[in-house]
């Protein structure tokens, strides 16, 4: 996945090393030919509420 820098930064946010980004990666698979609605996401969540922002892994931004 690739994003522009400067709409990541668009409202004023920082994107630099020591910046407090969370990220949190989600799908779910739907079909008639699925018996029930398949749902993948990472970090793993304690319960399936892709809005359960608290629980989504730190993203460490670092300058190489």
């Amino acid at each position: 996945m690739a994003m522009p820098l400067k709409d990541l930064t668009a409202y004023g946010d920082k994107f630099e090393s020591g910046a407090g980004w969370k990220i949190f990666v989600a799908r779910y698979n739907y079909s008639r030919e699925l018996s029930a609605t398949e749902f993948t996401m990472c970090p793993q969540l304690p319960i399936t509420n892709y809005h359960m922002w608290e629980y989504y892994a730190t993203l460490n931004i670092e300058k190489r």
